[in-house]
């Protein structure tokens, strides 16, 4: 007998059953609110980077950008160390 697409279909979960979709939800999300958040604190270092520029140059001061990481040793500084 097909079922009429009008009809409503009575859906009842135990306890368990719905802790287990909320278990599978809570594992399928998470790696997606860790990306979240990762780009959430790099969006508020890069504010707060971008606040002290302006802060420094509206008071008259010139801009120094915190130093860059050392770069990695390329194949020729490698070969001329030794």
């Amino acid at each position: 007998m097909p079922l009429d697409p009008n009809d409503e279909i009575p859906l009842s979960l135990s306890a368990t059953q719905i802790n287990h979709v909320i278990a599978i939800l809570q594992s399928t999300l998470a790696p997606t609110l860790d990306l979240i958040r990762t780009i959430s604190a790099q969006a508020q270092a890069h504010e707060q980077e971008r606040a002290a520029h302006q802060g420094t140059v509206a008071n008259g001061g010139t801009y120094e950008p915190p130093p860059s990481p050392p770069a990695e040793p390329t194949r020729r500084s490698r070969a001329a160390a030794g």
